[in-house]
């Protein structure tokens, strides 16, 4: 079998804005897919202009929906979780992130989770000034190692088959 060259993940930074994207592929053996991305975003380095968090809250719950935890405050950072299941939004307590692997993440039902992490201004703290968005496809991840797994194993049984048979030397 021939192998051939893939991308397994890209990096676009730009540095002179602020703003930078990760996104990382599944093996081609599984269509090539998106299993994460991760956004980090400047949002304004004039305080004045940076928008408020409230604004960024209110944006990310429009668009994904209420979080499937109550928020995390650390220091001056604010994480939200969305963690879904195959039949919608699932609701968690308070560490929802899936750090354990797409295995692991699959068998606790969870097949989408997105993490928002908005870091506040240091002069104005209702002010954001960057938010960081992370996109996980444990669905997609899990069917990458599995059929990763299922073709080594093939190639391990079809060698295995066509070796021939040595007899050791008469003495």
């Amino acid at each position: 079998a021939q192998s051939h060259p893939y991308v397994q993940g890209l990096r676009f930074g730009y540095s002179n804005t602020g703003n930078d994207m990760d996104i990382t592929f599944t093996s081609p053996a599984t269509g090539h897919r998106v299993y994460s991305m991760t956004r980090d975003i400047s949002l304004s380095s004039n305080t004045a202009k940076a928008p408020l968090q409230s604004t960024i809250r209110a944006a990310l719950i429009k668009k994904y929906g209420p979080p499937s935890a109550p928020p995390q405050k650390v220091g001056e950072t604010e994480n939200y979780y969305w963690i879904f299941g195959s039949k919608g939004r699932k609701s968690c307590t308070y560490r929802c992130r899936q750090s354990n692997g797409a295995s692991a993440a699959l068998k606790n039902g969870v097949v989408l989770e997105i993490d928002a992490t908005m870091y506040e201004s240091e002069r104005d703290p209702t002010r954001a000034a960057s938010l960081s968005l992370q996109l996980y496809d444990y669905w997609n991840q899990n069917i990458d190692m599995v059929t990763a797994t299922k073709e080594l194993k093939d190639a391990a049984v079809k060698l295995y088959k066509s070796a021939k048979t040595v007899s050791a030397p008469a003495l």
